[in-house]
């Protein structure tokens, strides 16, 4: 374990807080200014990793540098920060934790807090994001949304992915809290898309979102007309927004991907207009996800679920192609 690494997990993962000041303070400090920067913001409780995956290799495969930051990572700390798919450098990493280290020095040094666990690593992102010039940042939120690190920023597309019950003892004991704090990321007059939700929850969706006069686009698998689903990949044409019929095979199974790719392809076209249609094919065949319904070894499919409604798609999709082996 490196020195950054080391330093980084010791930081405690979760600070209690209400509002975001101490995330702008600590990217005031490094210089960033992220309303220049054009970004897509994607909360939920679950597919938030599998939808940012599908928008990043898009735009990469537009011709966009993109930047990635997710969480949380497998195997190594540099998965969490990524450009055009690719996680960062050792040395980039490291460059970037010496200048967010001082930074946080600086904002105790003024009576400040040091930035939680998650602010830290979110620092580092966006300070590499600007260093390196990307054109495009895809941000998932942490946890939650109205009160997550990343929600200082205002994006030019927000996505909302499924929303259960997870968290609850930072969220809510119900729904409609967890809800509600999901609905924070909804920005006034930017189109927020999200899937298809419990009706409740599209409820206070749709409320938020008439408050701040933005525009929602309900997806639902129906976006995609699928025509095949094997163990290990899902076929679909693309119903809506391109015209020639061709068949595309991603690598990630799942029943509850289908609705995750529609979100994908609509807010890519949300933000670059309508884009080539091999390039998309050709972004979402070479899709993998580490941990998303990976089958390590044959008859052997592992997959990060944590929460019931995650567990609820696995066992379905195990039940649906993968029987018999």
């Amino acid at each position: 374990m490196t020195k950054a690494e080391e330093y980084i997990n010791s930081i405690p993962k979760f600070a209690g807080k209400t509002e975001l000041k101490n995330t702008e303070i600590l990217l005031d400090e490094l210089g960033i200014d992220t309303s220049r920067m054009k970004i897509i913001h994607v909360a939920g409780t679950n597919g938030k990793g599998s939808v940012c995956s599908y928008i990043s290799n898009t735009l990469v495969k537009a011709g966009y540098k993109t930047g990635l930051f997710i969480s949380p990572h497998l195997v190594k700390i540099n998965e969490r920060i990524q450009i055009d798919n690719v996680p960062v450098s050792d040395e980039i990493f490291d460059a970037a934790y010496e200048k967010v280290l001082k930074a946080a020095h600086r904002m105790e040094q003024s009576g400040g807090k040091h930035p939680a666990y998650f602010e830290f690593l979110f620092g580092m992102a966006m300070l590499v994001f600007k260093e390196q010039g990307v054109e495009y940042v895809v941000l998932e939120t942490g946890m939650g949304g109205r009160y997550d690190a990343t929600n200082v920023i205002c994006p030019k597309v927000s996505v909302i992915t499924s929303i259960s019950e997870d968290h609850m003892e930072f969220l809510g004991q119900t729904l409609e809290e967890i809800t509600t704090h999901k609905a924070g990321i909804i920005k006034p007059g930017i189109p927020v898309v999200t899937i298809e939700q419990e009706p409740k929850v599209k409820e206070i969706l749709s409320e938020e979102a008439r408050q701040k006069k933005s525009r929602i686009y309900d997806i639902s698998e129906d976006n995609l007309k699928f025509k095949e689903k094997a163990g290990k990949y899902i076929d679909f044409l693309n119903a809506n927004a391109y015209d020639k019929e061709r068949d595309v095979r991603t690598n990630i199974a799942g029943e509850f991907q289908k609705s995750n790719l529609a979100a994908a392809l609509q807010t890519a076209e949300l933000i670059c207009g309508r884009l080539d249609e091999d390039k998309i094919y050709e972004a979402l065949s070479q899709i993998r996800i580490s941990g998303r319904m990976e089958e390590i070894a044959p008859g052997i499919i592992v997959d990060v679920s944590h929460n019931i409604q995650g567990m609820q798609g696995f066992v379905q999709t195990v039940e649906a192609n993968y029987h018999g082996m």
